[in-house]
């Protein structure tokens, strides 16, 4: 997905919204800078509806602010995107909203995907009693570890907090 967003927004903001152009450019931008973007572990692509166009009036449909035609461009070339990267094979699972399904089903999906790549067999007897887990990420000091906290106080002992702390090694 990151890739898919890198190239779209390079599509736009060079003007010319030419997909194969802008990957070239993220391409050289990666080489440039001699780094190469994970590949994930498991893939999920949610989409809003099975037809691609009619996934992308969904998608726009529901911004609160007008959608300018920068915006729509974004999204069409994003979507384009996406859907190549669906047809090589990118994504290991793919959940459609077909707009019966409640957020909840989709959420539940989603939690059985990752649960079974996420949670092998030897860590699931340990994670019997684990009822929620929190995830807090983001920039340097932009506050993860005072959220973390205050999420730790407010379920006392029944909380613990893990911290990627490699020091213990």
């Amino acid at each position: 997905m990151f890739k898919a967003v890198a190239v779209a927004t390079i599509a736009v903001k060079s003007q010319h919204r030419d997909l194969t152009k802008a990957r070239s450019v993220f391409l050289a931008c990666l080489d440039q800078q001699i780094s190469e973007v994970p590949r994930e572990d498991v893939g999920i692509l949610l989409k809003q509806h099975s037809d691609p166009a009619e996934a992308l009036r969904i998608g726009l449909a529901r911004e609160t602010a007008p959608v300018d035609e920068r915006y729509r461009t974004y999204q069409t070339l994003l979507h384009q995107r996406i859907a190549r990267q669906q047809g090589f094979g990118r994504y290991h699972h793919i959940l459609i909203e077909e707009g019966d399904e409640s957020h909840r089903k989709i959420q539940d999906n989603v939690r059985r995907i990752v649960a079974a790549y996420a949670l092998p067999k030897v860590f699931a007897p340990l994670m019997s009693t684990v009822r929620k887990i929190y995830a807090v990420g983001g920039l340097s000091e932009c506050g993860k570890s005072t959220v973390a906290a205050l999420i730790s106080s407010h379920y006392g002992s029944a909380a613990h907090r893990l911290k990627n702390d490699t020091s213990w090694r």
